[in-house]
């Protein structure tokens, strides 16, 4: 375990400690005042619910749309209407013959679980992660992890339509269908709209057999005979766990978004690095104070059935630790794993007690295939938002040097530009098998967003509402293309912190001011404890590194450049790098002849110490002597620093290097 990051994590929660037991002092004096009237309570968690509501979408339509495709709050863009008038986007039937209900199912850990099955009120509440919107729940902040194992019977809230006059609105955990949710209330104001909150933790089977339940009801209480689904994520396995079990009499359309019908590899990591809320901060809090640790996640059976799948796996294999080479310098080497290995040590994983849920998963997947596809592809009216062009883990590598903790360590990750950010290209189009369906040029849709944006992505809902009315042929909408870029990655394991600044944003692991994701590429914390850093960049842009050291200890850094299709061009490797507390190491991602590590040992603003590495090296190092600043280049020694102002892409650049790199570099410098 990674000392430097322990001491970050132990910073974030030291610094949050006080204003923590203060507010659950406060906290304690109102929940002793509101335990002594269950009934009043329910009361005001119900008026609170409406008024929120109320509030919520007045605040919502004060600040619609955004140019970029996506809904700020509610609302769809290129709209020549005034804000918040939702009616005049689309030209919706009046048909009420047209109007059939509509249910949204949202993804893994979007659901609110409660401990009462009749008493939905906010201390009921077991899974809500965002600490924020549960101040008084202290109980639930400090057992969440306790609460969340399987052998506690956890209830969602039931179905019930939220069109219907003072209804309560459902948006799911940390209300990210808050905007898809209004979104339909507000164009479908005629329709019968129901979220399907369910226990997340269960087989996606045993969930579609409650959503069967939940659409017979619905069906008896109204004079319509199909409903229509828009799926989000594992959303879209519990639908075809549904079709598969129950077929599709009463089904009009399916709409499933983003959905990893072949699996998502980032998932490996996330469990195991105890992520949970996708917030690495708030991560934290869950896991140090709540005890919400990768064990209790590795309890759900639904876990597995969402890790890739065979067919999947044996086109995109992972990697796993073979040996080390080497005294001074250690090289580690990985080699390919094989499925039966694969199989292995999901098989351990993925258990509870006598129960192995590894084995449930593979029984799962085989269910929801015809044909050998999945089965929603050969229903006609199933239709599928695939998200691309995002920086998407592709697949991990197993480090068997965590096995002292009876759990494999995610050690190093590869990237595809072509997914949606979590679920990899190849998953979400069953294997690109969807692009030779029957009407895939109707029923498939690309789009240049991220897996959590799509549900509130201007684009995709007018899509999704084409589709809802009847007008998928003749929509709009443009089916994107996934585009041709390079990724550069880098992997850093030590006692550091990154920070990458550019000017659409910055990626940084410092604790004051964590930032994972940004414009120009995604900063992943992996390991048991985030100590190691993967940074996947796209292109090949130049990019400012800094390192900021926070332990004594030694450092590993890598860079990677891949190409449009995902091939490997170079790799630069340094191993071991000694580093003191406080030091800072500077370096850029241009993928020039000498890659330089510059270390200032002290953080006084001096390098004392280089290290290089050339095209598919491993670096070497060599203390400063001294710094040579001159127009002469005929006269260094080799192992002289030189600092040389050179030209690239019509731009000035300022490098330093050995001298005995001169006459390879000759042909960049400036006259």
């Amino acid at each position: 375990m990674c000392e430097g990051r322990v001491r970050m994590k132990k910073q974030i929660i030291n610094k949050g400690v006080s204003l923590f037991l203060i507010i659950c002092i406060v906290a304690s004096f109102f929940q002793i005042s509101a335990y002594a009237n269950e009934e009043i309570e329910q009361v005001i968690e119900e008026v609170g619910d409406i008024a929120s509501d109320d509030i919520s979408n007045i605040e919502e339509e004060q600040d619609l749309l955004s140019n970029d495709g996506t809904l700020d709050q509610a609302g769809v863009n290129d709209s020549e209407e005034s804000v918040g008038d939702f009616q005049g986007i689309f030209e919706i039937t009046s048909d009420t013959n047209q109007n059939y209900p509509i249910i949204i199912i949202p993804g893994v850990m979007g659901s609110n679980l409660y401990s009462s099955q009749t008493t939905f009120i906010r201390r009921n509440r077991v899974w809500a992660p965002d600490i924020s919107n549960n101040i008084l729940d202290i109980g639930m902040v400090f057992c969440i992890g306790s609460n969340m194992r399987m052998r506690n019977t956890l209830f969602p809230r039931p179905m019930a339509n939220m069109n219907a006059p003072g209804a309560h609105r459902e948006y799911g955990a940390l209300s990210e269908y808050r905007v898809l949710v209004n979104y339909f209330i507000d164009v479908f104001p005629d329709r019968e709209i129901f979220f399907f909150a369910y226990d997340f933790r269960l087989d996606n089977g045993v969930n579609a057999s409650i959503l069967n339940e939940g659409i017979s009801q619905i069906l008896a209480d109204s004079h319509y005979d199909q409903v229509d689904i828009v799926a989000h994520s594992m959303g879209g396995l519990v639908t075809s766990g549904y079709v598969a079990q129950y077929g599709t009499g009463s089904v009009r359309n399916i709409v499933s978004l983003g959905a990893p019908y072949e699996g998502a590899p980032e998932l490996f990591s996330r469990v195991l690095n105890g992520e949970i809320s996708g917030n690495w901060i708030g991560d934290v809090a869950l896991r140090f104070l709540g005890g919400m640790s990768p064990d209790v996640k590795l309890e759900f059976p639904s876990v597995p059935q969402l890790i890739p799948t065979e067919a999947y796996f044996n086109e995109h294999p992972f990697n796993q630790f073979s040996h080390t080479t080497g005294i001074i310098f250690r090289t580690r080497h990985y080699r390919e794993m094989s499925h039966a290995a694969y199989v292995n040590i999901s098989d351990s994983l993925f258990r509870w007690g006598t129960r192995r849920h590894f084995q449930e998963a593979l029984t799962f997947h085989e269910s929801i295939r015809e044909d050998g596809i999945g089965i929603l592809a050969n229903y006609e009216h199933a239709y599928f938002v695939i998200g691309i062009n995002q920086p998407t883990v592709r697949s991990v590598t197993f480090d068997d040097s965590g096995i002292f903790r009876n759990l494999p360590r995610v050690s190093d990750l590869s990237f595809e530009i072509y997914g949606d950010g979590t679920v990899p290209y190849d998953s979400q189009t069953m294997m690109r098998q969807l692009n030779g369906i029957e009407r895939a040029n109707e029923r498939v849709r690309r789009f240049d967003v991220g897996h959590r944006e799509m549900v509130s992505y201007g684009h995709v809902l007018t899509w999704v509402v084409d589709i809802l009315t009847g007008n998928a042929a003749t929509t709009e909408i443009q089916d994107m293309q996934p585009l041709s870029r390079g990724l550069t990655v880098l992997r850093i394991e030590g006692f550091a912190d990154v920070i990458i600044e550019a000017s659409e944003g910055v990626l940084s692991s410092e604790d004051s001011e964590i930032s994972t994701i940004a414009p120009f590429g995604r900063l992943d914390l992996i390991g048991y404890e985030g100590e190691i850093m993967m940074l996947a960049l796209i292109d090949w842009e130049d990019h400012e590194v800094t390192l900021n050291v926070i332990g004594d200890g030694t450092i590993d850094y890598t860079i990677r450049w891949f190409d449009d299709e995902n091939n490997l061009l170079d790799e630069r490797i340094f191993v071991d790098i000694p580093v003191n507390e406080n030091a800072i190491i500077t370096t850029n991602t241009a993928r020039d002849e000498i890659i330089i590590l510059e270390i200032d040992s002290n953080g006084d603003g001096t390098i004392d110490e280089r290290w290089e590495a050339e095209e598919n090296e491993v670096g070497s190092h060599e203390m400063v002597s001294s710094l040579i600043e001159t127009d002469d280049f005929d006269n260094f020694e080799d192992s002289d620093v030189v600092e040389l102002h050179y030209y690239t892409d019509n731009s000035e650049r300022v490098g330093l290097v050995y001298g005995k790199c001169i006459e390879r570099l000759r042909h960049l410098i400036k006259k």
